[in-house]
């Protein structure tokens, strides 16, 4: 009886520890891997993701591969999304010289009831997002 048991509790043990550390991987992979990566978008079904703000006078150019950025870059329109246009996971926006891009974000940081929406400008180029980031952004 003592053998079966201890049998039973040791597969137990180890089955237990086991999923605690797959679990415990599975926290890093949450918090330390970029959109080019995926983990989160094809695992949890968490997926990074651009909106072109309703607000926007021009198109915005994004990436769904952050390794190949214009082979599998998209375009959409004012009030569109990366998703809307069949992009499982951004990993990316395109900012031109000739432009300006404002990303939403609301003030003052962590508000939950009387918040001000802000819009923070960024710079030419390509901006990088993970899968935890789905940011509306607005061109002028």
């Amino acid at each position: 009886m003592r053998t079966t048991l201890g049998k039973k509790l040791g597969r137990t043990t180890a089955v237990a520890s086991a999923a605690g550390v797959l679990a415990s991987g599975a926290l890093v992979a949450l918090t330390a891997q970029p959109a080019a990566a995926g983990p989160l978008c094809s695992v949890g079904r968490i997926c990074g993701n651009v909106t072109n703000s309703g607000s926007s006078y021009y198109s915005l150019t994004l990436t769904c591969n952050w390794n190949d950025q214009w082979g599998a870059s998209l375009v959409v329109a004012p009030g569109q999304s990366g998703r809307s246009k069949g992009c499982a996971d951004v990993d990316g926006y395109y900012v031109p010289s000739n432009r300006t891009v404002e990303e939403r974000a609301y003030a003052p940081s962590g508000c939950s009831w009387n918040c001000s929406v802000i819009w923070i400008k960024r710079g030419s180029g390509w901006h990088k997002i993970t899968d935890l980031q789905s940011p509306v952004l607005r061109v002028r």
